[in-house]
C-alpha cells in the first residue's frame, strides 16, 4: 500500500464549483491558496445569479449585483464573439458613484478559468506565459505579475490556445487534482489547471479589463505577430 499522507499532503476539500470565467472579489494581495480554494473570496459572483441585459449582435451581456466593504455594486460582463476568437470583459459600478470608493482601492476583481489536455505531466503539453523563456507543465503551480498572454499546446492533439490578456496584474495557475482509491491506495489523479486573473477594481470602475481567447493554428504564432 502506498503512503496516503504523502498523497494527502497539500490537499483541500473544494467546495466551489469550478465554471468558466466564474469570478469574486478579494484584496489584491491575497495569498494564492486562498484564491485557488475560493475561500478568500468576499462577494463570490461564482454563486450569484446574473440577469441578461440587451447587447449588439454577437454580445451576450450580463450583470450582477452584490456589496462590497459596504458599498453596493453593479458587475457587468460581456461575451463578444468572433470568427476566430471570442472575449469575456468586465466593468463594475458603485451604485450612486461615478469615482472608485476608497474602500476598493485595495480590491481586486479574480476571475478564473479552469483547462485541461488530458496529461499534467507531459513534456508535449505545455503552458507558455509572456515573459518566461521556459515553459511550464499542466501541474506545475505558479504566479506571475502582469502578463499580456499566455498560451497552452498540445503536441499529440496538434491543439493550441492563446489567451490575450488586458488589465491582468497577477495570473495564478495550479492544477485541480482529486484523490483516486486503487490497488496501491490513493492516488492523485490530474483533471485540469485553474488559472487565476487578477483586475484591480480601479480598471474596471470607469473602464474595462479582458480575456480574450484564441484556438486553431494560428494561436501559435500571434503572440509573436
Amino acid at each position: 500500500m502506498g503512503d496516503d499522507r504523502n498523497v494527502l499532503e497539500g490537499f483541500v476539500y473544494d467546495r466551489r464549483p469550478r465554471r468558466a470565467f466564474a469570478e469574486g472579489f478579494a484584496p489584491l494581495g491575497t495569498p494564492s491558496p486562498g484564491l485557488l480554494d475560493g475561500s478568500a473570496l468576499s462577494a463570490d459572483m461564482g454563486r450569484v445569479p446574473y440577469r441578461v441585459v440587451s447587447g449588439p449582435d454577437g454580445e451576450l451581456r450580463l450583470e450582477g449585483t452584490g456589496n462590497l466593504a459596504g458599498v453596493p455594486f453593479v458587475l457587468s460582463k460581456a461575451y463578444r464573439f468572433f470568427e476566430d476568437h471570442f472575449s469575456v470583459s468586465w466593468s463594475l459600478s458603485a451604485s450612486g458613484r461615478t469615482d472608485l470608493p476608497d474602500e476598493w482601492k485595495e480590491w481586486a476583481l479574480f476571475a478564473e478559468l479552469p483547462l485541461t489536455l488530458l496529461a499534467g505531466h507531459d513534456s508535449g503539453r505545455t503552458i507558455r506565459v509572456e515573459g518566461r523563456r521556459e515553459p511550464f507543465l499542466w501541474d506545475e503551480p505558479w504566479e506571475h505579475g502582469e502578463v499580456r498572454w499566455y498560451r497552452g499546446e498540445d503536441d499529440w492533439s496538434k491543439t493550441a490556445f492563446l489567451v490575450e490578456l488586458s488589465g491582468v496584474v497577477r495570473l495564478i495557475h495550479a492544477p485541480i487534482e482529486t484523490v483516486s482509491l486503487s490497488e496501491s491506495g490513493l492516488e492523485r489523479t490530474f483533471q485540469g489547471t485553474l488559472f487565476i486573473h487578477a483586475f484591480p477594481l480601479a480598471r474596471l470602475c470607469g473602464g474595462e479589463a479582458s480575456v480574450m481567447i484564441f484556438t486553431g493554428h494560428d494561436s501559435r504564432s500571434l503572440p509573436h505577430a
